[in-house]
Parts: C-alpha cells; sequence; structure tokens
C-alpha cells in the first residue's frame, strides 16, 4: 500500500510538473498569435515571453500616460487584445482544467495534469492583487507591467476590474476542484501545488535551449 501512494504521487506530480511549462507556453502563444493576427512587425516568442518591434518603448510611453504617442506606435485597442490574449488563454485553461476534473474525473496522469492547471495556472494573478493592495497605496507613480494593468492601460480602464476577477476565477477553480481530487487528496492535492513550481523552474533552466 505506502508504494502504491507512493507512484501515485509520483505520477501526480509529473503529470502537474509537466502542466507549468505547458501553461506557460500556451499563455505566450496566446500572446504571439494576437500579435501576428494584429499585424505586428518583428513578432516572435521565446520559452517565456512574447514581443514585436518597439514593444517595450509602447508600453514604457503608454505607462507613462502619454496615450497619444503610444497609440502612434500601435493602435491602442489592439495592442489591448494582444496583452488579455496571454490571461484569456489561461483562463480557458482553467476552466476547461475545471471542467474536465469536475464531470469526468479523470485518475492518474490526466487528472494530476488539469489540477496542475486549474489550480496552478492562474496563481500569477496574484500580482495585479499585491500591486493594488501593497504598492499603489504607497506608491502611486509606480510603473510595474503585467498583463492585468497593461489590459487596463490600454482600454483606459481601473486594473481592479480585471485583477479582481483574474484571482475569483482562480478562487473558484479551487473550490471546485479540491473536493474532487478524491480518494488519497491529501496526496494529490501537494502534488498539484508543487509539481507545477518545480515544472516551471526546471523549464526556466531548459526553456532557453528549447525556445531561446
Amino acid at each position: 500500500m505506502p508504494e502504491k501512494r507512493l507512484t501515485l504521487f509520483a505520477i501526480w506530480l509529473l503529470a502537474a510538473g509537466l502542466s507549468g511549462p505547458v501553461g506557460i507556453v500556451l499563455h505566450e502563444l496566446g500572446h504571439f498569435t494576437v500579435a501576428m493576427a494584429c499585424g505586428f512587425p518583428e513578432t516572435r516568442m521565446s520559452f517565456a515571453s512574447a514581443s514585436y518591434q518597439n514593444s517595450q518603448q509602447f508600453w514604457q510611453t503608454l505607462a507613462s500616460g502619454d496615450r497619444k504617442s503610444a497609440a502612434a506606435i500601435y493602435p491602442l485597442h489592439q495592442a489591448g487584445y494582444v496583452a488579455a490574449a496571454g490571461p484569456a488563454v489561461t483562463a480557458i485553461l482553467i476552466l476547461a482544467g475545471v471542467g474536465i476534473l469536475f464531470w469526468a474525473k479523470p485518475n492518474n496522469f490526466i487528472g494530476g495534469f488539469l489540477a496542475g492547471l486549474a489550480l496552478m495556472a492562474g496563481v500569477r494573478s496574484v500580482t495585479g492583487i499585491y500591486y493594488i493592495l501593497a504598492v499603489r497605496p504607497y506608491y502611486p507613480d509606480a510603473r510595474p507591467f503585467f498583463d492585468e494593468i497593461n489590459i487596463a492601460r490600454a482600454f483606459d480602464l481601473p486594473v481592479d476590474w480585471i485583477a479582481w476577477p483574474s484571482l475569483l476565477l482562480v478562487l473558484i477553480a479551487w473550490i471546485v476542484v479540491v473536493p474532487k481530487l478524491t480518494p488519497d487528496r491529501w496526496l494529490k492535492l501537494p502534488a498539484a501545488i508543487i509539481g507545477p513550481i518545480i515544472g516551471i523552474l526546471i523549464w526556466a533552466q531548459i526553456g532557453p535551449f528549447v525556445m531561446p
């Protein structure tokens, strides 16, 4: 029996570990695909980012509040679509993982992979909440760059309208998925949490060689 549980934990850890890099690559592929569709020049994708010509200059100009100059580089609504594409892909992955785990309740490898996506793919959205609660009140002139705030800047919206719903999706995923990790939830849940973290750390080392 201990051997079976150790095997189960190892399978879930490996499966959830793969979900980390897969989630990152698909997230960035979302940015890349929409940038290509919008005709942004020199669009490229690496192991953990997507970029295009003058992308840094555009977002820095927009962050400074100079919307007119930023719009002269790229149409603001198109840049907003590009910024939103990554989080949209992540949201789809979370919803797909939650839906399959809820209705089909797959076991072993597939279950571990989907649990990793459902529980951990959206954790990056905590960045927006950290900015709202811990940075903005004390450093109102700070100019951070993350997807949610880039979307807000492009569409001239409060970042709260994007960051809080993103966090809510993560919380709903946890509320729905965790009860579905039976039997052996005490093994599956830690694997689903730790696995993606390990997978991302490994991907950070090998990714530059695979997708420079």
